[in-house]
């Protein structure tokens, strides 16, 4: 009998091969110093996340998605080679006839404002067609801004999206709205199963809340690695600091601030010099899960800061720029802790952030049920493209 070889898991993520998080140089601290003048002084104009694109910013999130696949496919599969890819480099891979193309979570299909798709879609698409690669989607989604409420695929989008679920072998999402979305451009079966962040290997949590007598921890999150994100902090900023001082006058907290993408150290530096202490956390995607167990809630800004918290067993409340947060919310049964941020409430967030503290251990209990839940069918998704079937039932 002839041996059959092995397949290949190319793992297709946002940022799959991780850069390397660059310390805090002279010429980074000159920019932050500058940033933190401007805003102090009013001089918002020019702070943009930009500033600090030279220094290898990226979001830790979708690493996260890609680690988090990764650790699966290891344990699922220990022989298998693991190729990671990031997107828009698929055409620097050298093919082999069995060869899993997987499409790891993140907002893979994320039109424009005019609903068109990223031009990297049409090239994958064209490239699997070649290749002959086997296609799976794993945990995908469909991001959409709360501010385009309307918003239709154009017509040459739709028809690269119908082409490529045609060719795909299994196609799972992470949430109810992509997986609406998606059915408009096919029959498969679409299973829903999260994200692959809700899944990344964390350490269990021990110490629940405050039994020893010590302060309550919160964590903090706040987008800055795009211009929408940028416009929101220079109008809401000093808004949700204002908030921050009044949850820690009335409950007695310490902030940690999670970095997610490089630019937020401006964000912590702002929040510290209005006067609040702050611990921030700026570590590697495998390395923040472990951070977020020992915080007992958080307010997250950017998607994957919510996961991540999630993932670790920590209660979040998301504040909402896209979609995406309230299918997630959603998804873990905990729609009344999202909030629309992109016109900030103080008076909502308070209030979650009483009502979250009311029902803690509950909301923990829910979380770490549901997590486990889902867990199994990832478990069953990861085998699944692993194996032979051609399809996920």
């Amino acid at each position: 009998m002839i041996p059959v070889p092995s397949s290949r898991f190319l793992l297709y993520g946002a940022v799959a091969a991780c850069p390397e998080l660059v310390k805090s140089g002279v010429k980074m601290q000159l920019k932050l110093c500058l940033d933190r003048i401007r805003y102090k002084v009013g001089l918002m104009g020019r702070v943009s996340y930009k500033n600090y694109a030279e220094f290898n910013a990226f979001n830790r999130g979708d690493n996260a998605i890609v680690v988090a696949t990764q650790q699966w496919v290891k344990k699922t599969f220990p022989d298998r080679q693991i190729f990671l890819v990031d997107w828009g480099m698929v055409n620097s891979v050298k093919p082999e006839g069995c060869d899993k193309l997987v499409v790891c979570g993140s907002g893979y299909f994320f039109p424009n404002s005019q609903g068109r798709l990223s031009a990297r879609v049409a090239d994958d698409l064209e490239w699997v067609k070649k290749s002959g690669t086997e296609l799976h989607f794993l945990g995908v989604g469909f991001n959409y801004l709360l501010k385009w409420p309307n918003l239709q695929l154009a017509a040459d989008s739709s028809a690269i999206v119908r082409d490529m679920l045609e060719l795909s072998s299994t196609i799972t999402v992470r949430d109810r709205n992509t997986q609406e979305f998606l059915r408009q451009f096919t029959s498969k079966p679409i299973r829903i199963i999260g994200d692959p962040a809700l899944f990344i290997d964390v350490a269990r949590r021990t110490d629940r809340s405050l039994i020893n007598g010590r302060r309550l921890r919160v964590g903090v999150n706040v987008p800055f690695h795009g211009p929408n994100a940028t416009e929101w902090i220079k109008k809401n900023l000093k808004k949700l600091i204002a908030t921050l001082k009044i949850i820690r006058n009335k409950v007695g907290c310490d902030f940690y601030y999670f970095v997610h993408y490089g630019a937020e150290v401006l964000v912590a530096k702002l929040i510290k010099d209005s006067g609040i202490p702050l611990t921030v956390v700026n570590s590697s995607a495998v390395d923040l899960p472990n951070e977020y167990v020992n915080i007992d809630m958080h307010i997250g800004g950017m998607l994957h800061s919510c996961i991540l918290a999630t993932a670790a067993g920590t209660p979040s409340i998301g504040l909402a720029y896209d979609h995406k947060h309230h299918g997630f919310f959603e998804l873990m049964d905990s729609s009344a802790y999202c909030i629309d941020a992109s016109s900030f409430d103080a008076e909502v967030l308070l209030h979650k952030v009483f009502l979250l503290l009311e029902n803690i251990d509950a909301q923990t209990e829910k979380i770490k049920r549901r997590r486990e839940e889902l867990e199994s069918s990832f478990r069953e998704a990861v085998s699944i493209i692993g194996g032979d079937a051609s399809d996920l039932r």
